[in-house]
């Protein structure tokens, strides 16, 4: 029965025509997820208005906080998902504020079992993306007092690095809102949060410039040596320490941390970063061959970027290779207009990984 109303809406909502009202309610939504339905969600929630009439249907849901349930964990989950395309901020918080209900371990008090782990994982990579570090570090302080107070885990023995490296993530994006603040801008109907100029990677010229960076900045540096001591997310946390410390202006500290990095395959987003930022910084120092090196190593890591070809042909004409610097910019203007430079999405950190991890929990809950 369960199967076949799932059915009949998934028809309903696939069929309906462009602009029609295509809102069935909460409770129909819910039949037609536990069916396996799991498109209902985003074919639902496709407006601001479905959002909203969604929302204000969520003081009738009935919850049972004293049970674990994730498959209805992972519901709110995808649930946010779709809100933070719609309408970031206070919906999106709430909803998960909901879904973590259902997504913590009742079974003996044990913190962070792996269901739970990777749903927070989730959870915080979804309020990197809609950048709203406030959001982060509220969460976080809420996942220590829950599992350092309550369950008295020895801070030594924190099991999860990856929420160490969140923290300095939350940190490190106040710094970059620091210098391109948000503003909501509403195309076709949908409200997002976008950068007033763009996060273009500028580092201090002098330790005047350094002193009047945010507070952020600096904190950021010493915030992702503290996540580097974790072995899971050490590359990670090394770069983006990196990073801060280029925009402070230390460039040849930012090297030394470039250097404890290795690039393995696993994350080829996170390599690129590591090898674009190596050349950026070698730039900086005027080491314009190892420079030039490196920018090709970036472009060789991911073929479809622009911005090592462009450093590239800035060192190749600097060193007086004119020639080769026409080329590769030729080469640069030859890329596809809708070539994808992970760069752009440094800022929101593990938003890359959202649906990966929303994809494992989903088989996790079966």
């Amino acid at each position: 029965m369960r199967t076949r109303l799932a059915l009949v809406i998934a028809i309903a909502l696939w069929c309906a025509p462009t602009g029609a009202q295509s809102w069935v309610s909460f409770s129909e939504i819910m039949s037609a997820y536990d069916a396996g339905n799991y498109d209902v969600i985003a074919n639902t929630l496709r407006t601001p208005a479905d959002l909203r009439t969604f929302m204000s249907q969520l003081p009738k849901v009935v919850l049972n906080p004293s049970a674990e349930d994730p498959h209805r964990a992972v519901f709110w989950l995808e649930v946010a998902i779709a809100a933070a395309a719609l309408s970031p901020g206070s919906d999106v918080m709430q909803v998960l504020s909901i879904g973590r209900i259902y997504a913590r371990d009742t079974s003996g008090g044990r913190p962070l079992e792996s269901f739970e782990r990777l749903w927070h994982q989730a959870a915080l990579a979804l309020l990197q993306r809609i950048k709203r570090p406030d959001l982060q570090q509220a969460y976080l302080d809420s996942l220590e007092l829950r599992y350092f107070v309550k369950f008295k885990t020895v801070p030594a023995d924190r099991p999860f690095g990856r929420f160490t490296l969140d923290r300095a993530i939350a940190t490190e994006q106040s710094c970059w809102l620091a210098q391109f603040p948000l503003r909501l801008e509403t195309r076709s109907g949908v409200t997002t949060t976008v950068m007033v100029g763009t996060p273009r990677l500028t580092a201090a010229a002098s330790v005047k410039d350094a002193a009047g960076l945010p507070t952020a900045c600096r904190t950021a540096v010493t915030e992702f040596d503290r996540a580097a001591a974790f072995a899971d997310v050490a590359d990670e946390a090394e770069i983006r320490g990196a990073v801060a410390r280029f925009k402070l202006g230390r460039f040849e500290d930012a090297l030394i941390a470039l250097a404890r990095t290795k690039s393995d395959g696993a994350d080829v987003v996170r390599d690129y970063w590591g090898a674009l930022m190596e050349a950026r910084t070698l730039q900086q120092l005027k080491r314009l061959p190892d420079a030039a090196r490196a920018y090709r190593g970036a472009w060789a890591t991911w073929p479809e970027a622009r911005a090592p070809g462009t450093g590239l042909a800035l060192v190749l004409f600097d060193l007086n290779r004119r020639d080769e610097a026409v080329a590769v910019s030729e080469a640069v203007y030859a890329l596809p207009v809708a070539s994808i430079d992970p760069w752009w999405a440094y800022v929101t950190a593990d938003a890359r990984f959202i649906h990966r991890w929303r994809d494992a929990l989903r088989e996790m809950a079966k």
